[in-house]
């Protein structure tokens, strides 16, 4: 066990490279594991052929399919992203014309806002929200007009937050206590739920210019889940989980020849038919990881057992596979996944499945598939 945390906390030191920031005095936490840290080793099956006969069935304890509701005044636009989902709640968010919905656990639509513009309550560009269940409230960050707007569960204006005086104010994770941002001179702050640093991890090397911290930002490996913060460096096989306390290795993905050098990272933009992993996103279950990431131009979904760290399913065609009540077999682009520690959400165009849900029609709005884990 000695050896293992001795490698875990050189990982971290070689993860979070750079000169520390002036103002960082808050050191970096590390808990000490407190069991061995599972290890995927992707290099070693990189290059092999792997079956493709897993279906997400295999991992649902109940899975329903639910038709979104279909009005004239409701039909949604695309493309779609999940925000939030709970056993009460659905948010779902057209990212081009910035239209929220609101659902219930039953596709009922509840409510559809748009407040686009400059004013108070208003905004220009959305790029992260969140539903805070405890206080009954949509919180967005707009990026266009940098601030942090605050709405009743049917999208009525409460306050807002201007975020220009505040150092790390692009999140990225929100826990029901805690914040994961970041800042100029570091890669991810831990703050409090007014954007208060309370922690800074992973400074960068104040020599770097903002053009090779972007593409570090670019290349870092996030999580797949709605509910954990997860991140990975491009040159690093340690995945770390971010905490209210601070960074604590989740796992290990042997990467071998395929971790991005360094060197290589800022330059991302040029490679082309290189073997370095791009895009890498990592995700878990219960029983499963959810593995995806470029290479050689090419998308990878993976599915990785967790039971002996076997994987167990490749497809390169950014989808999963879902058997429906029939018997036929479809594919489900996963862009559109929303996943928990509990649940799995997905998004079907109702074409898919006509025929297997009375009622629905070619041109209805999108199915949820909700998978209990």
């Amino acid at each position: 066990m000695k050896r293992y945390i001795l490698f875990f906390l050189i990982s971290l030191l070689l993860a979070c490279t750079g000169a520390p920031h002036q103002q960082s005095n808050k050191e970096v936490s590390l808990e000490e594991p407190k069991k061995e840290i599972p290890v995927l080793d992707l290099a070693s099956v990189i290059s092999k052929q792997i079956p493709d006969t897993f279906t997400l069935n295999s991992i649902a304890k109940n899975a329903r399919l639910i038709p979104i509701s279909t009005t004239s005044q409701t039909v949604m636009g695309v493309p779609l992203k999940i925000c939030y989902a709970d056993d009460q709640i659905i948010l779902i968010l057209t990212t081009k014309d910035q239209v929220f919905y609101r659902l219930d656990s039953n596709g009922k639509i509840l409510k559809r806002f748009r407040h686009l513009g400059h004013g108070p309550g208003e905004y220009s560009l959305c790029s992260f929200s969140y539903v805070n269940p405890q206080d009954s409230t949509i919180q967005i960050l707009d990026d266009g007009n940098q601030k942090w707007i605050t709405y009743d569960l049917d999208g009525n204006f409460l306050k807002e937050v201007s975020l220009n005086d505040k150092t790390a104010r692009s999140p990225i994770f929100i826990a029901d206590n805690f914040i994961v941002s970041g800042d100029s001179a570091n890669q991810f702050c831990i703050t409090d739920r007014q954007f208060n640093i309370k922690q800074y991890l992973c400074p960068f090397d104040t020599t770097m210019s903002e053009w090779e911290q972007s593409a570090i930002r670019l290349q870092t490996a996030r999580s797949r889940n709605a509910d954990v913060m997860l991140f990975n460096h491009a040159d690093n096989d340690t995945v770390f989980q971010i905490t209210e306390k601070g960074a604590e290795p989740f796992l290990i993905l042997k990467k071998g020849a395929a971790a991005m050098p360094k060197e290589k990272i800022k330059d991302f933009m040029q490679l082309g038919s290189e073997n370095y992993l791009m895009r890498l996103g990592i995700g878990f279950t219960p029983d499963y990881y959810l593995i995806t990431y470029i290479r050689n131009r090419v998308f990878r979904e993976e599915v990785w057992r967790k039971s002996d760290n076997q994987i167990i399913y490749r497809s390169t065609k950014r989808d999963l596979t879902y058997k429906l009540p029939s018997g036929k077999k479809i594919h489900i682009g996963s862009s559109t996944l929303y996943l928990s520690k509990n649940q799995l959400i997905l998004l079907i165009n109702a074409e898919d499945v006509l025929g297997e849900i009375p009622g629905v029609k070619e041109d209805d709005n999108p199915i949820l598939l909700v998978i209990e884990l």
